[in-house]
């Protein structure tokens, strides 16, 4: 998903998202939610829009595991009702806008 960091840096952020039914909550699983991929993926991109906004382009790298773990925490929690459980959430890669990348200003020799 695309997000704007609080430099004002759009980036686009990559996470990977393993989750399965609990063997207890089969039944729950199959009537809580009709689409479960997408109401996941709902749920990440609002812990995203919630969190990163608040972090410095240059912070976000080095936030990676904290905002993954954030996330998962959130989710776990968002899920519980539905027989879903989060195993594991990684970003998986955090790409900034290209003018970040070759600088904003253009290179004179």
């Amino acid at each position: 998903m695309e997000t704007k960091t609080k430099d004002n840096t759009f980036c686009k952020i990559k996470v990977t998202v393993q989750y399965q039914v609990d063997p207890a909550e089969v039944y729950k699983s199959f009537y809580a939610l009709q689409d479960p991929r997408a109401q996941i993926e709902a749920y990440v991109h609002d812990s995203i829009r919630g969190t990163v906004p608040g972090i410095m382009l240059d912070d976000l790298f080095v936030s990676k595991a904290k905002i993954a773990k954030s996330i998962m925490e959130e989710l776990n929690a968002d899920m519980a009702s539905t027989g879903y459980g989060i195993k594991t959430v990684l970003i998986v890669d955090i790409d900034p806008d290209a003018k970040v990348k070759v600088g904003s200003f253009p290179f004179h020799h």
